[in-house]
């Protein structure tokens, strides 16, 4: 018995649609090639001498975990395009001084670049934005592609990656400030336990994974700092409210 595909038959039915969905992926794509060379430009030109971990690297990291989630998520094409767009941005406000109020800068900025090489997207701009702004600690995800993006930003924390990114960290926040955080493993202990990942993939994927580095960041606190009692809830640390 002769089977045609349901791809088939659209093709032959809809051709000019087929155009117009080839043309606007490959559109989709120069945009995302044309604004991971940007990103990437900027942070070469820093040299990143001061984000040993705000970096390329942790922006191509989190672009690849915005990828993979997005997949489970079956997330249709404008919809990666903004998560891709926002992953890409999120940190770029570091570059800049920005420590505080990066996010803001990092929304500045994108704004900026895509106004001047690619006007004709500005009804994703506002999407991009709020992706980006999600990121802000505490999160506070208003929808899928929020609470992706957060996830993504924070992948590492259920991964035993973790434990070299943790001193990354540490460097970059005390290199920021000017002095030596002498309690870290406390701070770094008081934000994963406050931490919660948003989507269930994530959920399901790694807590298993914080749970272990959870329990690290414990052993290390009783061996390096003896004298201080460990709560389950501790205060909100210095890291938290400048990360």
């Amino acid at each position: 018995m002769l089977q045609i595909s349901v791809t088939t038959v659209f093709l032959q039915i809809h051709p000019r649609t087929c155009h117009c969905i080839n043309k606007l992926l490959m559109e989709n794509r120069e945009l995302l090639d044309s604004v991971a060379q940007y990103v990437t430009n900027l942070f070469n030109e820093d040299k990143n001498e001061h984000l040993p971990y705000h970096n390329w690297y942790h922006t191509k990291k989190v672009v690849g975990h915005c990828n993979e989630i997005a997949k489970h998520y079956l997330l249709d094409e404008k919809q990666q395009l903004i998560l891709q767009i926002a992953a890409w941005f999120h940190d770029v406000g570091h570059l800049f001084g920005g420590w505080k109020n990066h996010e803001a800068l990092s929304v500045s900025m994108m704004q900026d670049f895509m106004d001047q090489n690619h006007p004709k997207a500005g009804e994703i701009l506002i999407p991009i934005a709020q992706c980006i702004m999600a990121t802000k600690l505490p999160p506070e995800p208003s929808s899928l592609l929020d609470e992706i993006i957060c996830d993504a930003d924070n992948y590492h924390f259920g991964t035993t990656a973790f434990t070299k990114t943790d001193p990354l960290v540490r460097k970059e926040m005390e290199e920021h400030s000017g002095m030596q955080i002498s309690e870290w493993c406390v701070t770094s202990l008081s934000l994963l336990r406050k931490h919660k990942f948003f989507t269930t993939y994530c959920q399901e994927k790694l807590s298993y994974g914080k749970a272990m580095n959870i329990a690290w960041l414990e052993a290390k606190t009783k061996r390096l700092l003896p004298t201080i009692e460990l709560h389950d809830n501790p205060e909100l640390s210095y890291k938290e409210q400048n990360l």
